[in-house]
């Protein structure tokens, strides 16, 4: 039986300080049947760089980086790549 895709979609702003264990708790879960969107809001710290050096690393993950236009547009752009037939949002 297959599992149905999860879709994870993590809106990012200035979150260097918990994105790291965020996204390491994200990649821990035993169902790997996940996608994980990261949309990062135009971020002025190094969240950008985490997030693009985790998703060359891990295939579950998409990053996505766009100009600040808050919390609501990030999830709607992370919602537009979504391909899961389950999405939960996750904040940091």
């Amino acid at each position: 039986m297959n599992e149905p895709l999860i879709s994870i979609i993590i809106p990012c702003f200035n979150r260097e300080k918990y994105l790291s264990a965020t996204l390491y708790s994200c990649l821990q879960q035993t169902y790997q049947n996940l996608e994980i969107i990261i949309v990062d809001d135009g971020s002025t710290d190094n969240s950008w760089h985490i997030i693009n050096n985790y998703s060359k690393i891990h295939p579950h993950i998409k990053a996505v980086h766009t100009v600040n236009q808050g919390q609501c547009a990030a999830r709607n752009h992370g919602l537009k790549l979504a391909e899961g037939q389950y999405i939960k949002f996750l904040n940091i």
